[in-house]
């Protein structure tokens, strides 16, 4: 796929793939873009499908072409009737920028709201940076504005300027998602050295979760010579930090996780998402008053998935901070936790009596 990039002030275009794709940047000036390898981020999940080189008619940082071939040969490891590996060839080396200061990557959520209570307050105006493209369609321009609007006392307590990014259309899949970000924050390559990002899962939880679009082993390779992305917090799971947040009314008033996209930013309450964060919250304290329906009884807990691997995870984690903390675990928590093991059991179980049919009972020897 050949690929050129037009700007004009704040708006950049992307094009060569379908309809061209479009940047327009709100709450700082955009200088004249030195380096494209933002381009080659964006295409670079539709190509690990196709297989195609991404040809960019502009500069590109070479150490991001490596990083590139690094991060889709990884993906081909994993899943290989899935993703190919990708090669990027560029009209030309991108020189270096003069970008010095720090880029944060704010979705409002509650791993970026703890990341930035984490941070506290800058000593000098900082940038938080936001995308209209990835949780808001590019559709949803009235519930990104209420949004920006929701977050705005949070940011300017901790002394962040709010830059918002509008994306036209981005590729979708679970390897897209640390792309998306590489493509938005290298953007910004000519301005900032660094976008800081926060991370969603800890080590042992990746292996949990594996293979997921954030990850510590691909994270890496979110780098070049003008720009790199770095994740923070992962010393923290998401229990530690909805604890976090239940300590600061500004950051509760601010986040916004829902599921439901025609409820955003509000938080419905209900989803799978709004009911385990209830369920967060509810091993450390009060359910805060954030959720349009704030009930909480077993027919919610109920609706969690044992099966799905966030939804696993998540409930194994905040099992097991209850329990080292010494704190008392809800009753809808432990039943869950009791169903999941029960489940495991049951699977290893099947998978023994599958593999004595196949291959004939193991004997010592």
């Amino acid at each position: 796929m050949r690929i050129s990039v037009s700007q004009a002030g704040n708006s950049v275009e992307v094009s060569g793939f379908g309809d061209p794709i479009r940047f327009d940047v709100t709450g700082l000036d955009l200088p004249p873009l030195q380096d494209h390898t933002f381009a080659a981020w964006l295409m670079l999940p539709w190509a690990m499908k196709t297989g195609e080189a991404i040809e960019i008619d502009g500069p590109v940082d070479p150490l991001a072409i490596e990083n590139i071939r690094r991060f889709s040969n990884a993906w081909e490891l994993w899943e290989p009737s899935k993703f190919n590996p990708v090669t990027v060839v560029a009209a030309s080396r991108a020189e270096p920028t003069t970008g010095e200061d720090r880029l944060t990557f704010y979705s409002g959520g509650l791993d970026s709201t703890d990341m930035l209570l984490q941070l506290g307050r800058q000593p000098r105006p900082s940038t938080a940076l936001t995308v209209h493209g990835f949780d808001y369609p590019s559709s949803a321009g009235d519930q990104f504005a209420e949004l920006r609007d929701q977050v705005a006392p949070f940011l300017e307590a901790l002394n962040y300027r709010h830059v918002t990014l509008s994306i036209s259309r981005v590729a979708g899949g679970r390897h897209s998602y640390a792309l998306r970000l590489a493509a938005a924050g290298f953007l910004f390559s000519g301005m900032f050295s660094e976008g800081i990002l926060a991370a969603d899962a800890n080590w042992e939880q990746d292996m949990a979760l594996f293979p997921w679009g954030l990850n510590h082993v691909t994270d890496r390779y979110l780098k070049g010579k003008n720009f790199r992305i770095s994740t923070v917090g992962d010393q923290k799971t998401r229990p530690m930090k909805a604890k976090a947040l239940l300590q600061d009314k500004m950051a509760l008033q601010a986040v916004s996780f829902c599921k439901r996209r025609a409820i955003r930013p509000k938080n419905c309450g209900t989803c799978s998402k709004c009911v385990r964060t209830k369920i967060m919250f509810s091993v450390f304290g009060d359910i805060p008053q954030i959720f349009v329906d704030n009930s909480f009884d077993a027919s919610l807990t109920n609706s969690i998935d044992i099966h799905d691997r966030n939804e696993r995870v998540l409930l194994i984690d905040l099992y097991q901070i209850a329990r080292d903390e010494g704190l008392a675990v809800d009753l809808h928590v432990q039943r869950l936790f009791e169903r999941l093991k029960g489940a495991e059991a049951t699977t290893g179980r099947r998978w023994d009596r599958l593999k004595n049919r196949l291959f004939g009972p193991r004997t010592a020897g």
